[in-house]
């Protein structure tokens, strides 16, 4: 009989007299992971459960809450969902005829209270744009938005163990209440606990987090971290959460503890980097938001926003207020989702990588900015063309879909150095550009009315060889459905056409060549010109109006390559690659003509009104492609301003011998220092010496260092920034700065 029961379906009945309430409820059967694993509604009067009874009593509860309005019955229900909608979860055994009386129905709110928050923002990021920073939308990142419980949800949960080390924590950092009691028992400082609580201030000026203040906790919460028990201290937690929420950002680790992190949805930024969700929530349970962002870089989905949770999470968010995102991964591309589109027949040159047109870079051997030549130079801020390219770049190109029919199948890249880096004529070879190459693709496939997944892929565009068995690569379709045979995707951005790698390259100047080929990688004359490249305002006004390209053939740059019977055969620029490393020094101060190399850095002085100091610090670049800042602080007074000195690298070796400036920012004066024999003697460890250093020095009176003082400590401070660019960032890796110090007293 037992076991006839034991397969029976189970059952379950409202209680009699409710059927009217009971036209507006609904079961759900919840699992122990807090999964819905069935519901049915109960206006029927009793219910027949396809879970048996087996799985029932293994493994689930019986909640009952009111039907979910029309307008939200696609919205995916689970365990805190349900809580939150104030569903009632009876004491549930199953009998052995497995049929369940339900004893009774507390009250419930009909039509159920429920609201809709939307939740929008913008994702972008800081790009270099020909040489200045330009802030653009990121698309299609995944945005993973998060709904955030407060701590009164789960405070009962937190072992006691946890909440003494909080405590113990808490109380190495807050100021004890005043008085204390004198004589006060000596306290033990535990050293390695204030470590852990020091580690994460370290912690985040690594990771650049901006922790909040601190500030000082009420008495009353005080004697609750002191000295109360831990009941009571796990009630002030609950009744003060918003004081004691700070110092929870600095403690990561509590953080599972005190917050309960739930993934609702993920959607995408549209090609203006925007995105919006519109989050269902109940009764008086307002979201508090928490963002995540994912790109898609080189195929594979990378987590390039996430900061920590109770530093960042929207409490009570307002809906409808943007939450603004900025990110700062390098490998990040500017959003291509509605670029500019090209004719059939026409080839685009763009960019060196993503930020840097190649109309940008100076095509003539004319000055600019503090260079007589910037030939090759692309712009660095204000200061005009004076930024080289360095490291490794792609060249980015779009390509039309009617070069087939014109019999172009592939293209090939070569280079060949012009020049060296004093701009001095050269010999070399014309060198072909190989590795490897491909171009991704995004497709996204609609799992659920409210969730869709991406399945990214990629494009093998080459290296392929012709009979010669010189490298050439594939001219991809404006349709990534034709070249990945995947129908619906669409290419992630445009077209990164090579690679380039300079890293053991001379410094100077490159000319770069682009071929059109056929499928035995030969040359393809053709009777019309088909490179564009990126307008500029100093153009013609284009017709029709709008066009962002002009026709690169008959433009003072020269980029088309012709042969002898006038026929296109090649596109072609000039770059500058300088791969040297900025210099910098500062040498010991002399103070009325005696040096500060003492063991104590002291330069002593006769008469404060009669003698001088003379400051002196090497700063440049080996080809001038360097701004420098130098600054001297006295005591913590602050800088002095007629000490300082700052501007582009002074000393332009682009010719031989070296071009000498004499005259400096600010009153220094400037010279030549070679290493071993400059004067004064340069430090024991300049960063990045080289011969025909740019030496400053300025003579200051003694007076004007100490002003009221009678003697004082200075600190020096010097920065030296490249201007080297990859064409998406300037290039932080050949910089250099140096740091000293002196003090000046008098002689007696």
């Amino acid at each position: 009989m037992a076991k006839r029961e034991e397969k029976s379906p189970v059952i379950i009945r409202i209680p009699k007299g409710s059927e009217k309430t009971a036209e507006n409820l609904r079961l759900y059967l919840v699992n122990n992971e807090g999964e819905v694993i069935e519901s049915a509604s109960l206006k029927g009067g009793e219910v027949k459960l396809k879970t048996s009874s087996q799985n029932i009593k293994a493994n689930a509860k019986v909640y009952i809450a009111p039907e979910l309005p029309a307008e939200t019955r696609e919205i995916t229900i689970n365990e805190k969902r349900l809580i939150n909608m104030g569903a009632w979860q009876p004491s549930f055994r199953l009998p052995p005829n497995n049929i369940f009386q339900i004893p009774f129905f507390p009250p419930f709110p009909f039509p159920l209270p429920f609201g809709w928050c939307n939740i929008t923002g913008i994702v972008t990021k800081t790009f270099q744009v020909n040489g200045a920073p330009e802030v653009l939308p990121l698309c299609d990142a995944k945005v993973h938005i998060c709904d955030v419980e407060r701590i009164w949800f789960i405070i009962n949960r937190i072992p006691d163990a946890v909440l003494n080390d909080l405590r113990h924590r808490l109380q190495e950092v807050i100021k004890f209440p005043i008085p204390i009691p004198d004589p006060g028992p000596e306290r033990n400082i535990n050293v390695s606990r204030l470590a852990q609580v020091a580690a994460p201030l370290t912690q985040a000026r690594e990771l650049k987090i901006d922790l909040p203040a601190r500030p000082e906790l009420p008495v009353h919460v005080q004697n609750a971290v002191l000295t109360g028990s831990i009941e009571s201290f796990r009630t002030s937690i609950v009744k003060n959460f918003g004081l004691y929420h700070p110092y929870l950002c600095w403690w990561p680790w509590f953080w599972p503890w005190f917050y309960d992190c739930e993934e609702i949805a993920t959607v995408t930024t549209d090609c203006n980097g925007r995105f919006d969700y519109n989050m269902l929530y109940f009764l008086n349970n307002h979201p508090n938001v928490y963002v995540w962002v994912e790109v898609l870089i080189n195929g594979c989905w990378v987590t390039v926003y996430r900061p920590w949770i109770s530093c960042h999470t929207y409490w009570n968010y307002a809906c409808g207020t943007e939450i603004n995102i900025s990110v700062t991964n390098p490998d990040i591309l500017p959003c291509t989702c509605h670029g500019d589109s090209i004719d059939d027949d026409h080839v685009w040159i763009e960019n060196v990588n993503y930020g840097t047109s190649i109309r940008s870079i100076q095509q003539s051997s004319v000055p600019s900015g503090h260079l007589d030549n910037a030939v090759g130079l692309t712009a660095y801020g204000g200061y005009g063309n004076i930024s080289p390219f360095a490291k490794t770049f792609p060249f980015v190109v779009q390509f039309g879909d009617g070069l087939n029919a014109m019999g172009v199948t592939h293209y090939r890249w070569s280079y060949q150095q012009k020049m060296n880096a004093y701009l001095t004529a050269v010999s070399d070879t014309r060198h072909i550009i190989g590795g490897d190459l491909s171009k991704s693709y995004n497709h996204w496939i609609q799992v659920s009315p409210t969730d869709w997944e991406n399945l990214p892929g990629s494009v093998t565009l080459g290296p392929f060889l012709d009979p010669s068995s010189r490298v050439m690569y594939k001219v991809p379709h404006m349709d990534a459905a034709v070249d990945s045979g995947v129908p619906g995707a669409f290419w992630n951005a445009d077209t990164a056409s090579v690679n380039i790698s300079t890293n053991g390259w001379n410094p100077g100047l490159y000319e770069f060549t682009l071929e059109l080929l056929d499928n035995n990688g030969n040359v393809v004359p053709l009777n019309v010109n088909p490179f564009k490249v990126n307008r500029l305002g100093t153009d013609p006004t284009p017709v029709p109006p709008g066009l962002n390209t002009i026709d690169a053939d008959g433009l003072p740059e020269n980029y088309v390559i012709k042969n002898i019977i006038g026929k296109t055969i090649g596109f072609k620029f000039l770059m500058r690659v300088d791969n040297d490393y900025c210099y910098a020094g500062i040498s010991d101060a002399l103070v009325d003509g005696r040096t500060t190399d003492t063991e104590c850095g002291t330069g002593y002085y006769d008469d404060k009104n009669t003698d001088n100091v003379d400051l002196y610090f090497q700063a440049g670049h080996p080809h001038n492609f360097a701004v420098y800042s130098f600054n001297v602080y006295k005591g913590n007074s602050g800088t002095l301003g007629f000490a300082a000195s700052s501007g582009t690298s002074a000393n332009a070796n682009n010719v031989i011998p070296p071009a000498m400036v004499t005259a400096g920012n600010n009153g220094y004066d400037i010279s030549l220092v070679d290493i071993p024999v400059p004067t004064p003697p340069l430090p024991a460890n300049p960063v990045h010496p080289v011969s025909h250093m740019d030496q400053y020095h300025k003579t200051i009176p003694v007076s004007d260092m100490l002003g009221t003082c009678t003697m004082a400590a200075f600190s020096e401070n010097l920065t030296v920034t490249a201007t080297q660019t990859n064409g998406s960032t300037t290039l932080l890796g050949f910089d250099a700065g140096y740091v000293a110090a002196i003090a000046i007293a008098p002689n007696s």
